[in-house]
């Protein structure tokens, strides 16, 4: 009987099948994470927006910024008929997930100063603060600015 070599059709198939369950599920871990971080990305983009909106308020109104003595969404003060409105920007971003506990944050007591911020899904929370400090926190923000850098 001769010595055969190579491998069957049965055996590569095998094989082929193997490699393709291994590299889906690869695949499937990989994009959850990608997902993730593209939300978190998205967070921060639209955050630094709402702060180049409230600058600019801030600028139209001899340096104050609107008020909201209460922490509360940021949609209170983002759309028609409010402080943020189309003359300060385009439109009024939203978070990327419909998850609660997700969203945009604004407070400012007196309007000389603001605190912005939305939760991350990875590391806490990212802060933007009036006084230019920006950053990520790993203690819900409420009332004052706790970034450093």
């Amino acid at each position: 009987m001769a010595n055969r070599r190579g491998f069957t059709l049965i055996e590569l198939l095998i094989v082929i099948a193997i490699i393709g369950i291994l590299a889906v599920v690869g695949m499937g871990f990989n994009f959850n994470a990608s997902t993730r971080k593209a939300k978190d990305t998205r967070r921060r983009s639209d955050l630094h927006q709402y702060r180049i909106a409230l600058e600019n308020y801030a600028s139209a109104t001899s340096g104050v910024y609107p008020v909201q003595a209460t922490v509360g969404s940021v949609g209170n003060i983002c759309g028609a008929g409010k402080p943020l409105s189309t003359n300060y920007i385009a439109s009024c971003p939203t978070d990327p997930s419909s998850t609660a506990g997700f969203g945009y944050n604004y407070y400012s007591s007196d309007g000389s100063q603001y605190l912005l911020w939305g939760k991350l899904e990875y590391e806490g929370w990212w802060e933007i603060c009036s006084d230019g400090r920006v950053g990520m926190v790993t203690t819900q923000p409420s009332n004052s600015c706790t970034v450093t850098n």
